[in-house]
């Protein structure tokens, strides 16, 4: 058994003489099709990690139109009755009865803009009144060209969102509809 071991290692270190590194040649083989391969892996996770500022910019405005969209769904799903903004910068009122609670609560929840930008867009705002509480109000965030309008039961909003610099001119619309609480005794007071 003491032989077998010594045959073992034989081989083995015979093996480790025959490798002895790369050459000059082969070291510099290596070295170029690394820096082939890492120029362009390095400009694409540049491209992928640093965002424009101005596209940026512009998921921060997506943000914000879809965060208003998805506020007037919610109200309007447990709207009994929607009364239109009579001025520019009233987008309308919301108003229902939470009867789940004793005793019931009734809420109003307005949607307004303040002044225009320089860039024209508004800021849009969410005042939500609770019984005969102080109103509570809170920015949605800058929205451009913005609409609620009834069809019926359906309440239908709308936002444009500007394009990016590079691209066409055009705007495009973010929408969303939603059902209001169907009609019953419960809201015959709208």
């Amino acid at each position: 058994m003491p032989g077998e071991r010594g045959r073992m290692k034989a081989p083995v270190r015979e093996l480790l003489r025959s490798w002895r590194g790369l050459t000059l040649l082969e070291t510099a083989a290596v070295m170029l099709i690394v820096a082939i391969i890492t120029v362009p892996l390095v400009a694409v996770a540049r491209g992928l990690i640093v965002l424009p500022v101005q596209w940026q910019d512009n998921l921060g405005t997506v943000r914000d139109a879809r965060e208003a969209l998805h506020l007037v769904a919610s109200d309007a799903r447990q709207a009994a009755c929607y009364t239109e903004g009579t001025s520019a910068g009233d987008y309308g009122t919301f108003t229902w009865t939470d009867y789940t609670e004793t005793p019931a609560i009734v809420f109003n929840v307005r949607y307004y803009s303040d002044t225009a930008h320089p860039d024209g867009s508004r800021n849009m705002l969410r005042e939500e009144t609770i019984d005969a509480s102080p109103p509570r109000t809170s920015s949605i965030g800058d929205v451009e060209e913005f609409s609620i309008r009834q069809e019926g039961r359906m309440i239908r909003a709308w936002v444009k969102v500007p394009s990016q610099p590079d691209e066409d001119s055009d705007r495009y619309l973010l929408q969303i509809a939603a059902q209001m609480r169907p009609t019953g005794p419960a809201i015959a007071d709208c």
